[in-house]
């Protein structure tokens, strides 16, 4: 849509110069000219135009011959433009004859043009007439159109920490939540990008571009209506039966509810099987990374575990208190433009920070359990994820259980100094 807008845009500038063209005069070319002119650039200032067109030709390497030109006096400033078009401009005060014969070009007044133009002029007028309020009626809606895509455009919306509520019959276009939350009644043009927060649409809404959510929760309720794609990265999805999402869903992560969340129905046997299917992912992706950083950062994995199962209090504490403030600098980073890729950055950061702490407490979780009979940090890593996957199925409880490891495992990376990547000051 925006494509075709800027398209009528041109359309109509052009439009608009041949229009303007007609009225100030126009070159009438005989003998042979080529399709592409040589560019010339010139600088001229308070210069008769017939001391222009001499410096037209000379710029263009034409040899010209010329005579009736006016000697009132104009400015050319232009860069890397076509001669023959150069030509058109400074020649724009009336009707001019250009004969050319290879780079030989002579010109003179057309007076005979300017006679057959003045003569006919009151016969077409009754013609004329009628066509000139035709112009505007077609260019009005084009112009209306115009103006109505940058209201649009205009009426993006970004959430920082807060709330923005759509009421019905508002309509508005991007839509970018960072960790605050988004009621939408009314209708949306553009997309919708979620970090960290929430989203609810509503019954009659209407969102026309896709949806998606990077670690955060996003409701359609019934009869709400999306057109194009929902996808989920490390967040929640729920869904009404007569929810309509034209495109498709995507679910990288967490689990999500397809029916309606207040459906008696919501734990069939459907739901089971997909339930068991996502932890087991999860569980198996966590003991692959889990053995690629013990393979690649041994050393470093041993500081975190040992972290870990030192203090474990502190290592939760101080991992709730990093997430905090990690979520305020973000907050004060995507205030600005500049500050945007810096929170990005440090959004990838922090995910693969959790990512590794969460192994190294799994790890370190196995190792309470089994190193009495086995030192190998694979084995502990299996039973610690063994431990996990069963958590898992507990409702609440497994939830419970992942939210003590991920802030463990946070504040270990905090307390070690990411570990030992951060060098100790002295």
């Amino acid at each position: 849509m925006k494509t075709m807008v800027w398209i009528h845009r041109w359309l109509l500038l052009l439009a608009i110069l041949q229009m303007a063209g007609l009225a100030f005069g126009a070159v009438k070319r005989e003998g042979t000219w080529p399709e592409a002119d040589k560019a010339i650039t010139l600088d001229l200032s308070s210069v008769t135009r017939a001391e222009a067109v001499r410096k037209v030709a000379e710029a263009a390497g034409w040899n010209i011959v010329f005579k009736g030109l006016p000697e009132d006096r104009i400015d050319v400033h232009i860069k890397n433009q076509p001669a023959s078009r150069v030509l058109d401009l400074v020649l724009s005060d009336a009707g001019y004859l250009a004969r050319r014969e290879g780079d030989l070009i002579q010109i003179q007044r057309d007076d005979g043009a300017a006679q057959d133009n003045t003569q006919p002029a009151p016969p077409p007028a009754p013609s004329v007439a009628p066509a000139a309020p035709a112009a505007p009626t077609s260019s009005t809606p084009t112009r209306a159109k115009k103006h109505k895509h940058r209201d649009d455009s205009s009426s993006d919306r970004t959430v920082f920490g807060g709330s923005l509520r759509v009421e019905p019959g508002e309509v508005v276009d991007d839509i970018s939540v960072f960790g605050g939350s988004v009621d939408i009644l009314g209708k949306t043009t553009g997309d919708i990008t979620v970090f960290g927060g929430s989203v609810h649409v509503y019954p009659g809404a209407h969102v026309e571009g896709d949806l998606a959510v990077i670690g955060g929760e996003v409701t359609v309720d019934d009869d709400a209506s999306i057109d194009g794609d929902v996808a989920a990265l490390g967040g929640e999805l729920h869904r009404g039966s007569r929810a309509k999402i034209g495109g498709e869903v995507k679910m990288l992560g967490d689990d999500s509810d397809d029916e309606d969340h207040s459906s008696s129905k919501a734990w069939g046997p459907r739901r089971i099987v997909r339930t068991i299917g996502v932890q087991l992912t999860k569980t198996a992706f966590l003991f692959l990374l889990g053995a690629i950083v013990i393979a690649l950062a041994t050393r470093r994995m041993q500081l975190l575990q040992s972290e870990i199962a030192l203090r474990p209090m502190r290592s939760m504490a101080l991992g709730i208190a990093s997430l905090v403030v990690a979520l305020v600098l973000g907050v004060l980073l995507c205030v600005t433009i500049v500050g945007i890729p810096v929170a990005l950055a440090g959004l990838l950061i922090g995910i693969l920070a959790a990512y590794a702490g969460i192994c190294a407490a799994l790890s370190a979780m196995g190792s309470a359990i089994v190193s009495h009979r086995s030192e190998n940090p694979y084995v502990h890593l299996a039973v610690g994820c063994g431990v996990f996957l069963i958590a898992g199925f507990i409702p609440y409880f497994g939830s419970f259980i992942t939210g003590l490891i991920l802030f463990a495992g946070l504040g270990a990376f905090a307390a070690t100094r990411a570990a030992g990547f951060i060098p100790l000051q002295r």
